[in-house]
Formats: C-alpha cells, sequence, structure tokens
C-alpha cells in the first residue's frame, strides 16, 4: 500500500492549495462573516452575535466540503477571494453607516 497517492487524482500543490484554503482562508471568511453579521442594524446584540456565529459555523462546515468538491483549486480560490471582497464591503458599510 503506497501512501504517495493524493485524493481525487489531483496532484501535491492542487490537494495543499485545497487544505490552505480549507483551514485559513475558512478562518477568515467566517470571521469576517461573523463581525460583519453581528453589525447589523435594529437587532439585540446578544442576539446578533449568537446568530452571527451559529450562521458562521455552518458556513464554515459548508465552504470546507466546498473547496475539495470544487473542479480547480484556483477556481475556489478566486470564489473565496471574491466572497471574502463582499463581505469586506458589507463590513465597511455597516459599520461606517450604523
Amino acid at each position: 500500500m503506497s501512501f504517495k497517492s493524493i485524493p481525487l487524482g489531483m496532484n501535491r500543490l492542487e490537494f495543499s492549495a485545497r487544505l490552505v484554503l480549507a483551514t485559513v482562508g475558512n478562518y477568515f471568511l467566517c470571521a469576517l462573516f461573523t463581525a460583519t453579521l453581528s453589525h447589523l442594524p435594529n437587532t439585540n446584540v446578544a442576539f446578533a452575535i449568537e446568530r452571527a456565529t451559529t450562521l458562521s459555523l455552518l458556513l464554515f462546515t459548508l465552504i470546507s466540503i466546498w473547496v475539495f468538491c470544487a473542479r480547480s483549486a484556483l477556481y475556489a480560490w478566486a470564489i473565496a477571494a471574491a466572497f471574502a471582497s463582499l463581505l469586506l464591503f458589507a463590513y465597511q458599510f455597516l459599520t461606517v453607516w450604523s
């Protein structure tokens, strides 16, 4: 039995890129998602933080699964970067106008 094979027929670089996105990138996205969602106006602070944290855990799981189901690592990174830029814009908008 050889331990050199990577699952799903991908090379080591692509697997490593997906693994980094599924761990470090996913943590950044979910932290940004939690911060953005907790700044929504007209909500109780405790309820907003609880809701944001719960949805963030769901998002973390879904992104971790999706990263390895995407057709390529480059595509997964591009979608993650677009989502992060959208969250950064929403966070800036909510912090300035709330």
